[in-house]
């Protein structure tokens, strides 16, 4: 990983300098923030990483208080807007207060530079990893873990805000007195609701948060009310009874899909009471969902303590038993596992093929090829080439070894294409380095900040930028800029 050794930020990007003090950065093995304190907190592991910075365990200096705290990553935390939204997500987190919402509890910045927030330590799991894992939730369970989330929307409602990024992803699984409990969590793009009135978002925020559990009003930038909370918690139900997502496709597809008034959702395969909530849930007009939060959380709880469930029709097809494989990769990276275990198919079987045998030695190869990437580029899909064959590949989902065999085969060489694309670019990043030293001594101190931070922006890019034919341009005018000894485009 790449450090400031100066202000000990990390940097989920590539980069030649720190956004923060200029320093420039060095390669480490191990994360330089374990072991030290962040004001009143030590922190003792890390808990995991994601687009915006790390989340550390740290121990309370005072109270000996198990407690969660994320930092930003540095190339984050030197962009204002950024630490703003952040900020803005450590305020509202703060005044919730809710047993099914996690509390933030603290905010700052250190002098060094290093900018984080403190919540709640949860014992727990994330539901995207439990629906990654299981496929499909028992009815009972998914109107249980939907009753809870919508009781702290509830809360989060009444105090004015819309989320606007209600996923799986944001909803902790933990066990509280002997029963399972959901918690919500990342108000990162969190927006002030007057209640009634609705905010309307405009330029660059139009679209914001996850397509695949965007209400249609927020996909195209309408008047955003409560009710697309309720939309998005309607897409989560949905996920967990079917073990699919409404609409099939990449992020620009979802998004076409999505504004489309004659588009509709992927047959959900049942018609009990629970189908019925989902689909009042997802209804486009959002005057035909439910009042409010409250009302679905009762709802769900009427479904969950039901003596049976009545399914009027054909339920989807049982799904395959998972190797032991498929459970040792999950447990390393569930966001790669969600991508490679689609492809586990074939008759349900308590001793494998030899063909499913080969399928899984696939999908390991697969998956060491999608973290060398980054795990974070392949759990968003922000890889085309490796997003639209899976997408293309569902589509045409078979029972055929064969085909799943084949499939991921194929899938493999485009992951095998993209990396040798990104490292073709990398390596003329690196290649810049004596020319951009020179080419800085020629320059003002201010001239030289400018210019660190284009040649920091395109190593962001390199990981995030889904058009890396656009990239290669771009680096390739900039690398000539720079030799020409001319200012850089």
């Amino acid at each position: 990983m790449l450090v400031c050794r100066r202000c000990r930020s990390i940097y989920g990007r590539a980069g030649r300098f720190c956004g923060i003090d200029g320093e420039p950065l060095t390669e480490l093995e191990t994360d330089p923030l374990i072991g030290q304190t962040i004001d009143r907190y030590s922190i003792t592991d890390l808990i995991g990483r994601g687009g915006m910075g790390s989340v550390y365990k740290a121990i309370h200096r005072e109270l000996d208080t198990e407690m969660a705290i994320k930092v930003l990553f540095g190339d984050l935390g030197s962009d204002p807007t950024f630490v703003a939204r952040f900020r803005r997500e450590a305020q509202v987190a703060s005044k919730i207060r809710s047993p099914y919402v996690v509390s933030v509890v603290d905010f700052g910045t250190t002098q060094e530079g290093l900018t984080y927030l403190v919540m709640e330590y949860i014992h727990g799991v994330m539901l995207d990893e439990v629906a990654s894992l299981e496929g499909t939730l028992e009815a009972k369970r998914a109107a249980r873990v939907v009753a809870d989330v919508a009781r702290g929307l509830a809360v989060v409602h009444r105090m004015g805000f819309v989320h606007r990024d209600v996923k799986p992803a944001n909803i902790a699984l933990i066990q509280d007195a002997g029963r399972e409990m959901a918690k919500l969590l990342d108000f990162g793009i969190v927006q002030v609701a007057r209640t009634e009135e609705s905010t309307k978002l405009t330029g660059a925020d139009m679209i914001v948060g996850t397509p695949a559990y965007m209400s249609p009003e927020q996909a195209i930038g309408e008047e955003v009310t409560l009710k697309a909370d309720l939309y998005s918690l309607g897409v989560v139900l949905y996920e967990l009874i079917s073990g699919h997502k409404p609409y099939a496709g990449n992020r620009s597809e979802v998004l076409e899909k999505l504004t489309s008034a004659n588009s509709t959702p992927l047959p959900l395969g049942r018609g009990d009471s629970l189908a019925d909530l989902t689909y009042r849930l997802m209804a486009r007009d959002p005057k035909d969902r439910p009042a409010s939060a409250e009302e679905v959380a009762e709802a769900a709880d009427r479904i969950a303590t039901q003596s049976q469930t009545v399914v009027t029709a054909i339920q989807p097809a049982p799904r395959s038993t998972r190797s032991t494989l498929f459970i040792t990769l999950a447990a390393v990276t569930v966001g790669v596992a969600a991508l490679a275990g689609t492809f586990l198919v074939g008759a349900n079987s308590n001793a494998p093929s030899p063909a499913q045998v080969d399928t899984s030695q696939l999908e390991l190869s697969l998956s060491a090829e999608l973290r060398a990437h980054g795990l974070e580029a392949a759990d968003l899909g922000e890889i085309p080439e490796t997003r639209n064959a899976y997408t293309t590949w569902t589509k045409e989902k078979t029972r055929d070894l064969a085909a799943a065999k084949s499939a991921l085969e194929s899938l493999l060489t485009l992951a095998k294409e993209v990396r040798a694309t990104k490292e073709i670019v990398s390596r003329k990043l690196e290649r810049l380095d004596a020319p951009l030293a020179a080419h800085e001594a020629t320059m003002s101190e201010e001239q030289k900040m400018a210019l660190r931070a284009q040649y920091l922006e395109l190593y962001k890019r390199l990981n995030s930028d889904p058009d890396m034919d656009a990239l290669a341009r771009d680096v390739a005018a900039f690398s000539m800029s720079v030799r020409r000894g001319t200012s850089a485009p």
